[in-house]
């Protein structure tokens, strides 16, 4: 998982730096799911939801539903099981 994170870092820093917007979401999408695996649920929430708003900042919509469940799932292990819910009803809508 360190490696996950270790990358996911470098895909941030490089987007970033290259002005991805779309791809550095992604990176802290991937991030903040390898927080939550770590058990850091609080920042990978905050990481999850960062690089949704940002993937949706561009107007994409790939992998909408996959970067939601991996939402879902840092909320459900937070014991945010009414967020999880509705954050799943907006998943199985895509």
């Amino acid at each position: 998982m360190q490696s996950t994170r270790e990358q996911a870092g470098a895909l941030i820093a490089l987007s970033t730096k290259q002005g991805f917007t779309k791809t550095s979401s992604f990176g802290s999408i991937l991030r903040g799911s390898v927080l939550a695996w770590q058990g850091q649920r609080e920042q990978a929430l905050a990481q999850i939801e960062e690089g949704i708003a940002g993937h949706r900042a561009t107007g994409g919509t790939l992998r909408q539903p996959y970067w939601l469940a991996l939402l879902v799932e840092a909320h459900a292990e937070e014991g945010h099981f009414e967020q999880a819910l509705t954050v799943l009803a907006e998943a199985l809508t895509w």
